[in-house]
C-alpha cells in the first residue's frame, strides 16, 4: 500500500485511493462540490485542489490517485488562494437569496464561503438570469443557483439508470436541463435534492415549510416496502415535514426511493383515528379507552365462552412491528388459546415498464412480512389460515375476529364473511372498510409514533425510534393488545417495546443474537434464507 504524508501526517492507503479519500481517513476535510462518494469523480468544480510537493500545478484531490512518497498540503497559502478564487468565480452569478432558499443551513457553498471569510463579492455587474426549468411535480429547479457540478446528471445516468438530464449550450452559457423539456420521471429523483450542493434542486413538497434548523431529526426505517431503507424522520410541531435517507451500506447505501421520501403524509392525515369507537344501534360513536377495552374484552370473552376458542380468529399485520405481532400471537395462543392466526393480504407490485434501475424498490409493499411470520403470525397445526377463517366465518363456525393493521373487507368474500360474525374488533390508523363493520375500533399509532423493529426481506432486523406523539388517543398496537389480554385473564406487563424485544430474543432462536444496541447501529442479519 502506498505511504504518503498529508498535512504532516503519515498514512498508508490501498492502491487507487484518491487524495481526497485518503485525507478523509485522517479526518481532514477537503472542500468539494462536484465529488460524491457514490458517483464517479469528474473534477469539475476545482474546489478540492491541493498542493503536491514536486508538482508544479495544484491537483484535483477527488480524481488524483495517491502515489508512494507523496507529500500533500491541503491548507497552504497557495491552496487557500486558489480555493477563494474558485468560490468567487462560482458565486459570480449566484443569487444572494439565502434568506428565502430552502437549502440555507445545508448549502455547501454557503459553508465554504463563511469558512474562507469571503464577506462580499467584487463582481458589481448585473447578475445573469436564466429562465426556470420544469423538472416535474416533485422537484423545483432554479437555474440561477446551479453551479454546474453535474451531480444530478451523473445520478440519473449512474444510479437511477435513466438519461433524463444533460448539460446544454457551451461555455459560460451552459445550463442543466431535461431532454426535450420532459419532466424527470425516475423513481429516485428526490435523491437529487440531497446531493445538490446548492439550492438549485429543492423539494416541491417541503418548499417554504420550515427552516432546516427548526426541524427535529430522528432515525427510523421506511415502511413503504420490504427493503427497510434507513431514513431520518424530520418533524416540527408533531408533524412530519420531510423524510431523508440515512446511510446504511448493507441496505440502501445513502439513497431512498421517491415513494419512501414523499409517502409520509398518511401519518399527518386529518382522517386518522384519534379516539376509540364502539357500535351502538348500528352506528360507531366515540368513547373512552376504558369502555372500549371493556366492550372488546366482554365481547370476545362471550364468544369464547359460548362457542370455544376455535370460534375466534386473528388477522395480524405485516405493517406492524415485530413487537406488535409477537404480543398479538402470544395473546391469541396463550390467553384465547387458538391457533387461528394469519397475516392480512400483502400487496405486491412490480412496474415491468420502468426502464431504470429498481435497485431498492421491492415488489412486496409490506415492511415486515418476514418478521411477522417469524413472530408466529401463521396458523397453528390443524388451524385455519386467512382464507379458511373467512370461509368458516361465512359458514357460521368462526364467530369473532380480532384484526390489527389489515383491511380484509376489500378481499373477495371477506366483507360478507365479516358481516356474519357476532363480534369484530379492529385496530388501525384509519376507519377502513373493515373498521366500519367493527363493533369496537381501537386507534393505533403509526410507525413514526412508536418504537419497535422491522425485519426486511433479506432478514435484517432494524429498529424504529419514536419521533412523534401518537395522534389523539392512539396507542401502539402492542400496548392495546397487552391491556386487552390483561382484561381477559392474561398477565402482560411489558414496560416498553424494548422489553418485548428481549423476550423475542429469548423465545425465538433466529433472534437470539438480536439486541437493541445492535439494532440501533446498522441492524443485524439473522439469517440468509
Amino acid at each position: 500500500m502506498p505511504k504518503l504524508v498529508i498535512d504532516g501526517r503519515e498514512i498508508s492507503v490501498p492502491e487507487g485511493t484518491t487524495i481526497l479519500r485518503a485525507a478523509e481517513r485522517l479526518g481532514i476535510e477537503i472542500p468539494h462540490l462536484c465529488y460524491h462518494p457514490k458517483l464517479p469523480p469528474v473534477g469539475l468544480c476545482r474546489l478540492c485542489l491541493v498542493e503536491v510537493e514536486k508538482n508544479p500545478k495544484l491537483q484535483a484531490s477527488c480524481s488524483t490517485p495517491v502515489a508512494e512518497g507523496m507529500v500533500i498540503h491541503t491548507e497552504s497559502e497557495r491552496v487557500l488562494k486558489a480555493r477563494r478564487g474558485v468560490l468567487e468565480f462560482l458565486m459570480l452569478n449566484h443569487p444572494p437569496d439565502c434568506t428565502i432558499c430552502d437549502k440555507a443551513g445545508e448549502c455547501k457553498p454557503q459553508e465554504y464561503v463563511f469558512q474562507c471569510g469571503i464577506a462580499e463579492s467584487r463582481f458589481i455587474e448585473t447578475k445573469r438570469v436564466n429562465p426556470p426549468q420544469d423538472f416535474g411535480d416533485k422537484l423545483v429547479f432554479r437555474v440561477d443557483r446551479c453551479i454546474l457540478c453535474q451531480r444530478c446528471v451523473q445520478f440519473c445516468r449512474e444510479i437511477a439508470g435513466m438519461e433524463e438530464l444533460g448539460v446544454f449550450n457551451r461555455g459560460g452559457r451552459s445550463v442543466i436541463g431535461t431532454f426535450r423539456g420532459k419532466p424527470v420521471e425516475n423513481k429516485y429523483s428526490g435523491n437529487m435534492i440531497d446531493i445538490c450542493p446548492t439550492g438549485a434542486i429543492t423539494s416541491r413538497d417541503f418548499r417554504f415549510k420550515s427552516r432546516v434548523w427548526n426541524l427535529t431529526m430522528v432515525p427510523s426505517i421506511c415502511p413503504r416496502c420490504s427493503n427497510g431503507c434507513n431514513i431520518f424522520i424530520e418533524f416540527k410541531d408533531n408533524k412530519i415535514l420531510r423524510i431523508r435517507p440515512r446511510d446504511n451500506e448493507q441496505v440502501n447505501q445513502c439513497w431512498i426511493c421517491d415513494e419512501g421520501r414523499f409517502g409520509h403524509h398518511f401519518v399527518n392525515s386529518l382522517d386518522r383515528l384519534t379516539t376509540p369507537l364502539i357500535k351502538n344501534g348500528g352506528k360507531l360513536s366515540p368513547t373512552s379507552w376504558e369502555e372500549a377495552l371493556g366492550r372488546a374484552a366482554e365481547g370476545l370473552g362471550r364468544v369464547i365462552a359460548n362457542y370455544g376458542a376455535e370460534s375466534l380468529g386473528g388477522i395480524g399485520s405485516a405493517w406492524c412491528t415485530n413487537e406488535d405481532d409477537y404480543v398479538f400471537q402470544k395473546f391469541l395462543r396463550e390467553v384465547v388459546r387458538t391457533g387461528n392466526i394469519d397475516l392480512g393480504k400483502i400487496r405486491e407490485e412490480k412496474d415491468e415498464s420502468y426502464p431504470g434501475n429498481d435497485f431498492l424498490i421491492q415488489p412486496e409493499k409490506a415492511p415486515n412480512r418476514r418478521g411477522a411470520e417469524e413472530m408466529g403470525i401463521s396458523p397453528g397445526e390443524d388451524c385455519r389460515d386467512r382464507e379458511g377463517m373467512f370461509k368458516e366465518a361465512a359458514g357460521g363456525k368462526i364467530k369473532a375476529f380480532l384484526i390489527i393493521g389489515s383491511n380484509p373487507a376489500k378481499e373477495t368474500g371477506a366483507r360478507e364473511a365479516l358481516a356474519k360474525v357476532e363480534f369484530l374488533v379492529v385496530q388501525d390508523l384509519f376507519l377502513t372498510d373493515t373498521a366500519k363493520q367493527a363493533d369496537v375500533v381501537l386507534p393505533a399509532a403509526s410507525y413514526a409514533e412508536k418504537e419497535g423493529s422491522f425485519t426486511n426481506f433479506r432478514g435484517r432486523v432494524q429498529w424504529l425510534n419514536r419521533a412523534l406523539r401518537p395522534r389523539g388517543e392512539a396507542r401502539p398496537d402492542w400496548k392495546i393488545i397487552c391491556e386487552l389480554a390483561n382484561r381477559m385473564g392474561g398477565d402482560f406487563s411489558y414496560p416498553g417495546a424494548q422489553e418485548i424485544l428481549k423476550e423475542i430474543a429469548e423465545k425465538i432462536p433466529a433472534y437470539r443474537e438480536v439486541s437493541l444496541e445492535k439494532l440501533r447501529a446498522d441492524g443485524i442479519l439473522i439469517s440468509t434464507k
